[in-house]
């Protein structure tokens, strides 16, 4: 995928445009909408140190006609992380080639110790210095260059103290390694990838949306 592609695919995860450097939403509106979307399949993916899953909704309709789910484990000796990217893309491979889903557009979920999720009350700002003040923010959180990582914010909620308004933010940063490990997964094994997520947002916004 060219670069310029990839740019607009991260754009795509939040349900805002950000400043340059890849400062958007996290992407809980985009995942509602991808759920409220009449679409007639959805799979989601989680990929972790224990195992692959996936998960394929069929729908007819309005009606969910069908739910089917994989999984497969990987050896729980400890492996390097090279290793562990080719046991997950191998597993992933074989669900999806069981499962029938070449082709399909898929959802994934991000975790692991370059994935981190925060919480944070900041000033109420504009969105391009917000950016500035999140990075800024965020270096305290991970072991890892701000500058090699993706930011992705929701506002979650507003507050004022001492009379001073405050944006109430849920904050995730990833490393973009990490980001394109996983999209490269589901690309090798045959998805066609149209959203990277974290587990609580996808909860949250699974949840909202079956009401």
């Amino acid at each position: 995928m060219k670069d310029d592609a990839k740019k607009s695919w991260w754009r795509g995860l939040g349900t805002r445009p950000g400043a340059p450097g890849g400062g958007a939403a996290v992407p809980a509106g985009r995942v509602r909408s991808i759920l409220d979307a009449p679409w007639p399949d959805l799979v989601g993916v989680d990929l972790s140190d224990r195992g692959v899953r996936v998960v394929r909704v069929v729908r007819r309709g309005s009606r969910i006609a069908r739910i089917e789910s994989g999984e497969r484990l990987l050896p729980t000796t400890e492996q390097k992380s090279t290793d562990l990217r080719v046991a997950q893309k191998g597993a992933l491979r074989d669900l999806v080639r069981d499962m029938g889903l070449r082709g399909k557009h898929a959802a994934a979920a991000v975790s692991g110790n370059e994935v981190v999720i925060r919480r944070m009350a900041l000033p109420e700002m504009s969105r391009a210095d917000l950016m500035a003040a999140l990075a800024l923010e965020c270096r305290k959180h991970v072991n890892f260059a701000i500058e090699d990582s993706e930011i992705r914010y929701e506002i979650v909620g507003r507050s004022d103290r001492a009379g001073n308004p405050e944006l109430l933010l849920s904050v995730c940063v990833a490393h973009r390694r990490r980001l394109d490990e996983v999209r490269e997964a589901l690309e090798e094994s045959g998805l066609r990838p149209s959203l990277l997520t974290s587990r609580p947002v996808a909860q949250r916004a699974l949840v909202r949306a079956t009401a």
